[in-house]
């Protein structure tokens, strides 16, 4: 294989990862200082703050996080959640099928209707 196969991405490279925080950052104060020169209609007085914006999007961001992994925890099911068989009852009283197909594993899925 070739030199280039063994170079990591440019975007997972630690300068580059580093470059971007830099950039990202001065944008960030940019925009925080730009509201400095321009005069901010605040609908509240709250709103008017200096780096309100800038605050209340991090904080924003934070509690999407949060939600989000409180969600993974509520939601979460084991890794061999799809591989469990289901329990099929031997006793045909117990069956809600008024048809009288075969619901065992071994029919499961196949009609006596079927053409295929």
């Amino acid at each position: 294989m070739s030199g280039r196969d063994s170079e990591p991405h440019w975007l997972v490279r630690p300068t580059t990862i580093r470059r971007l925080w830099w950039i990202f950052g001065a944008i960030l104060a940019g925009t925080v200082l730009a509201q400095i020169f321009v005069h901010v209609h605040a609908y509240f007085s709250v709103d008017g703050w200096l780096g309100f914006y800038a605050l209340y999007g991090f904080l924003s961001c934070v509690a999407m996080v949060v939600v989000a992994k409180l969600m993974g925890l509520v939601l979460k099911r084991p890794d061999d959640y799809y591989m469990i068989e289901p329990r099929v009852s031997a006793d045909a009283s117990d069956r809600d099928d008024p048809a009288g197909e075969d619901l065992t594993a071994a029919g499961r899925g196949a009609s006596e209707n079927d053409d295929a």
